[in-house]
């Protein structure tokens, strides 16, 4: 799953409550994106990958049925902006 941080919240902020609840309405909330990308392995649908989020810029994308294992180099998946 690639997860783009949003920061984190402070509790002494007065606004956090209203934020949580309504959103934030200049950025008309937060964008969630899923994708079922079938079996096959990460780095061969990269460049797919990077044309969704360039064209729809989501704030959280997941990604289901992705063949990432432990020993393949993280920095050939690794996109901008994002934490995997």
């Amino acid at each position: 799953m690639v997860i783009f941080t949003l920061g984190q919240l402070k509790t002494d902020d007065h606004n956090v409550n209203a934020r949580y609840t309504y959103g934030n309405k200049r950025h008309n909330g937060i964008k969630i994106m899923h994708w079922n990308k079938g079996s096959s392995f990460l780095k061969n649908k990269m460049h797919d990958v990077e044309a969704i989020i360039q064209q729809h810029r989501p704030h959280l994308l997941g990604l289901s049925e992705v063949n990432f294992f432990s020993h393949h180099d993280a920095a050939a998946v690794q996109i901008p902006e994002y934490t995997m």
